[in-house]
């Protein structure tokens, strides 16, 4: 991520840098553990792999593998090992996974996780929050853990997990509470991904930085060939929540004409 938006972004706050400041303190916050290696946690292997850490003191808090167990090799760790100061905790969202019904999930997570965060920012996660409250500016890949961390620092929200498609009217509202500051009030600023601008309406005056994330296809140029089949090329994990099963059902029909990609 460039370094020119976070030093922008820490100035929303606090107006000019602290010129004894000799680093900027990020954290980025996972709802699960980079180790996980999918989307997310790439996306935040390379910011990491990439960031000049004269400039910026890193750390990063992580919480379980997701099912699947560890896909990031451990020689792209070791890459990454002295970047960043990696604290883990137990993550206990899942506590809440037993309600399938939609809509009683979206006001369970509106209103009842909150009080769960706190809870735990009190007692479980207590002695390991002490270690990053002089954090200049955190990131969240999930805007439910901005419930751990006080209004003192620049806190990012991001559009990682969140407000993937605004037409429903369960994302339309939350994305009206959130500009009401009802819900998530400690976030001071939102990522968003630059196919999401159209959304900014939904954001009140809130500060927004938009910024591409992972692979941009929209720089994406097959190069010429002369294979008379048309290439498609498909980004993701080979996981049916990732639309796979239905590209490839798609394909069968259209291979032919069609050539197709994994990315």
């Amino acid at each position: 991520m460039d370094s020119n938006i976070f030093i922008s972004t820490y100035h929303i706050r606090y107006g000019q840098e602290d010129s004894s400041m000799n680093k900027l303190k990020i954290l980025f916050v996972l709802f699960t553990n980079i180790k996980t290696g999918a989307g997310t946690e790439k996306s935040l292997y390379y910011y990491l792999k990439y960031a000049d850490i004269s400039k910026f003191d890193i750390t990063v808090l992580q919480t379980n593998l997701m099912p699947g167990g560890q896909r990031l090799s451990d020689s792209d760790l070791e890459t990454i090992k002295n970047k960043a100061k990696f604290i883990e905790i137990k993550d206990y969202r899942g506590l809440l996974g037993f309600i399938r019904n939609k809509y009683l999930s979206y006001l369970l997570n509106l209103f009842i996780l909150p009080m769960l965060l706190k809870i735990c920012k009190y007692t479980v996660y207590h002695k390991k929050l002490k270690q990053l409250k002089d954090s200049n500016v955190i990131y969240l890949f999930n805007n439910d853990y901005s419930n751990l961390f006080s209004h003192k620092s620049v806190v990012i929200g991001s559009n990682h997990c969140a407000f993937d498609n605004l037409d429903s009217f369960s994302q339309k509202l939350i994305a009206r509470l959130l500009s009401l500051r009802i819900i998530l009030p400690s976030i001071t600023a939102f990522h968003l991904f630059p196919h999401n601008v159209s959304f900014k309406e939904y954001f009140g005056n809130k500060p927004l930085i938009l910024l591409s994330n992972g692979v941009d296809t929209d720089l994406y140029y097959p190069s010429h060939s002369q294979n008379l089949k048309t290439k498609i090329l498909f980004v993701g994990r080979l996981e049916e929540v990732k639309g796979i099963l239905m590209a490839i059902k798609v394909y069968n029909n259209i291979k032919k004409c069609f050539l197709l990609n994994l990315l």
